[in-house]
């Protein structure tokens, strides 16, 4: 079969094969339910869902690598609820953005891929063009953010408390590594490439009381019923929005209120 007929999951399983035939790969292709787009299969929704659910509580590591911000919701969010090592790489026409997910148990937790901006997303790709949609990057952008999304995860893995490994950096490569790295080097929280300037910079985002990914607020939600609040969530934003506190936080903006707002 022509590679053009199969899932880009499928295709990735067999090159990882190639490269390292010791490797177990297997590509699945599946629906992830995006906030912001229309549900027409309930079912089919529900399906994602819990497939999701079983493969990210499954595995040790996640690696955030799709295409819009609202693909990366769910993930982010069960990531969350399982407490696991999740790592989110995004690109644009000629930057990126690389980074790794706070786990709960720090007692300064790490911000998530939302934490910055944490009202629900929205739809991001209906209506829009490829270049719109950040699809059309430089050639070597992907390769770049792919590469340092796997160093650091074996980085945070070389380290005594990996995912609860503390921010790490030095100013120069002539420094010596500081003692919170791990045995390869510093432990950034996140990392943002610009090939038009050619250069990096390492970035650190406290965890977010309001995030719609990782707050407490979202996670106690789902412990009666995980897929139908998730449903719910997909279908209605301001629910999500509701569930978070970042509702709250703007009436209180509007209103000149300081009682709801949430600490971000």
């Amino acid at each position: 079969m022509d590679d053009c007929a199969k899932s880009k999951a499928e295709v990735a399983a067999e090159r990882l094969a190639e490269i390292d035939p010791a490797t177990r790969a297997k590509g699945i292709k599946m629906m992830i339910p995006m906030p912001g787009h229309r549900i027409t299969d309930l079912d089919e929704c529900r399906k994602g869902i819990m497939l999701s659910h079983q493969l990210i509580k499954g595995s040790d590591a996640i690696f955030l690598l799709t295409d819009s911000r609202e693909s990366r919701w769910l993930p982010a969010l069960l990531g969350a609820l399982e407490n696991k090592l999740v790592m989110t790489a995004a690109l644009g026409f000629d930057s990126y953005v690389v980074m790794r997910h706070g786990i709960r148990g720090s007692q300064d937790r790490l911000g998530c891929y939302f934490c910055q901006d944490s009202a629900s997303p929205i739809d991001t790709i209906s209506g829009r063009t490829l270049d719109q949609q950040c699809t059309v990057s430089r050639p070597g952008l992907s390769m770049i953010a792919s590469a340092i999304a796997v160093e650091l995860m074996v980085s945070i893995l070389q380290h005594p408390l990996k995912g609860l490994a503390p921010v790490s950096s030095a100013k120069s490569p002539m420094e010596p590594i500081p003692k919170e790295g791990s045995l390869l080097g510093v432990i950034p929280h996140q990392i943002r490439g610009f090939l038009g300037h050619f250069r990096e910079l390492h970035l650190v985002g406290e965890a977010s009381n309001c995030c719609c990914a990782c707050s407490d607020n979202v996670l106690s939600s789902l412990q009666d019923s995980m897929v139908e609040t998730i449903m719910s969530y997909l279908a209605d934003e301001n629910a999500l929005n509701r569930s978070s506190g970042a509702a709250r936080h703007e009436i209180g903006q509007e209103e000149g209120s300081h009682e709801d707002f949430c600490l971000l």
